[in-house]
C-alpha cells in the first residue's frame, strides 16, 4: 500500500502528466502510466497473462494484487525480501532492468523518496501488526462476542 500511495495518493484514474502540441493543445501523456498503481501499458499487461485476469487499474483489489505480483516477482528476480519497502520500490519505480542497473543510483530525488515508502511501508505494517487479531475471521457467531 505505500507504493500505492507514492504513486497515485490512492486516486484511481490519475495519469501521467500530459503532452502539448505548440505548448497549449492536449495531445497525449508523457508515459502510459495509469491508474492507482501507475502501471505502464506494457507491465499491466504481463500481470494480466501471468495471472490470467482482466483486471482494471482503476480498481482498488486489483492494483493491490498487481501490486503483490510485482512485489513477489521483484522477491525471485533481485532477492528484495517483501518487508523491504525502500528497496521494493526502487525496484518498481526502475523496473527489475533498472534495478538491477542500479539506475537509481544517480538520482538522489528518487533515492529521497524510496527512504519515505520505506518509513510508511514500516508504518503500515505495525499498524497491521496491531490489529492482525482483530481482523481474522472468527466465524459467523462472532458477532456476538
Amino acid at each position: 500500500m505505500a507504493i500505492m500511495y507514492q504513486e497515485s495518493g490512492f486516486h484511481s484514474n490519475l495519469h501521467t502528466k500530459r503532452t502539448y502540441i505548440l505548448w497549449f493543445i492536449p495531445w497525449g501523456y508523457i508515459t502510459t502510466a495509469y491508474g492507482y498503481p501507475q502501471a505502464k501499458d506494457e507491465i499491466w499487461q504481463d500481470y494480466q497473462r501471468a495471472t490470467d485476469t482482466s483486471a482494471s487499474r482503476e480498481s482498488f483489489a486489483d492494483s493491490l494484487d498487481f501490486i503483490n505480483w510485482y512485489i513477489t516477482s521483484t522477491k525471485r528476480q533481485a532477492h528484495v525480501p517483501v518487508t523491504d519497502g525502500m528497496r521494493q520500490y526502487l525496484a518498481y519505480h526502475e523496473g527489475w532492468g533498472g534495478y538491477r542497473k542500479r539506475s537509481y543510483a544517480s538520482k538522489g530525488w528518487l533515492m529521497t523518496v524510496a527512504r519515505k515508502v520505506g518509513a510508511r511501508s514500516n508504518v503500515y505494517a505495525a499498524q497491521y501488526a496491531s490489529c492482525e487479531n482483530d481482523l481474522k475471521d472468527k466465524g459467523f457467531w462472532s458477532w456476538l462476542f
